[in-house]
């Protein structure tokens, strides 16, 4: 008898101490704590939270977590504007103007003949006009960043002399062939360049190189930005080739 008295002190004992590590009591202790609780003046739910465990008390704050993610989405929903994505460029504006009285004039014609009929007109438009057009899309650009705050886009970089020459020959092919596409008009580029030789392509080469001294001069910190990015990229093209041949070699 006083062998199972004593083992059942001792469970006693170890159960108390089992409890009092986890966070929890006995039940006498347990029923002192809640009449303390209540004959206290704080809030209904400070008390029942102290009367949970500390596991409940952990689901309530990840509860309460996901909760304020949810009111913060809503909060910037709400406060979002969207940016219309280029939808009044210039020629977005000439063709709004002019697509009713085409397909008006020729009701039978399919869309993409409408849409080649709207590029001949744009394209054949004198500089004046598509200069009303540029201007009436900065307008309209400007106010649309003012609304979301968007700062205006750092300059480019000036390309090469085989951009330049692109840059000047593409209106003429547009003029001359609006209905061939990019991937015909690049190669028409691309065997023009060719045909110039060196001593024709030079002039271009020396227009793209003072172009790049102004920008320099005019954008020094950028242009810095611009060779530590332009030098990254090459390093890392250069390490995934070097990768690419080990990995053939083994």
């Amino acid at each position: 008898m006083t062998t199972q008295k004593q083992d059942s002190d001792s469970d006693s004992d170890s159960g108390s101490s089992y409890e009092s590590f986890y966070g929890f009591s006995n039940y006498e202790e347990e029923e002192e704590e809640k009449d303390e609780l209540l004959s206290t003046d704080t809030d209904t739910e400070t008390t029942t939270r102290k009367l949970r465990g500390p596991l409940k008390l952990v689901e309530d704050d990840s509860d309460n977590e996901k909760v304020n993610e949810e009111k913060q989405k809503q909060r910037n929903k709400m406060g979002y504007i969207p940016r219309p994505t280029n939808r009044k460029s210039p020629w977005v504006l000439f063709c709004s103007e002019h697509r009713s009285n085409i397909t008006n004039e020729n009701p039978q014609l399919p869309g993409y003949e409408i849409q080649q009929k709207l590029a001949e007109l744009y394209y054949n438009l004198p500089e004046s006009e598509k200069e009303r057009y540029r201007q009436e899309y900065q307008v309209y650009k400007e106010e649309v960043n003012n609304k979301r705050q968007i700062r205006p886009r750092n300059q480019k970089v000036p390309g090469n002399g085989y951009i330049q020459y692109t840059k000047f020959i593409t209106p003429q092919i547009n003029k001359l062939h609006a209905e061939y596409s990019m991937n015909e008009r690049n190669r028409i580029i691309a065997s023009g360049w060719k045909r110039l030789g060196k001593e024709g392509q030079q002039k271009y080469v020396d227009k793209a190189k003072i172009l790049l001294d102004n920008f320099i001069k005019e954008n020094p910190e950028y242009y810095a930005i611009h060779c530590k990015r332009s030098l990254a990229k090459r390093r890392a093209t250069l390490n995934a080739r070097q990768n690419k041949k080990k990995k053939s070699y083994h």
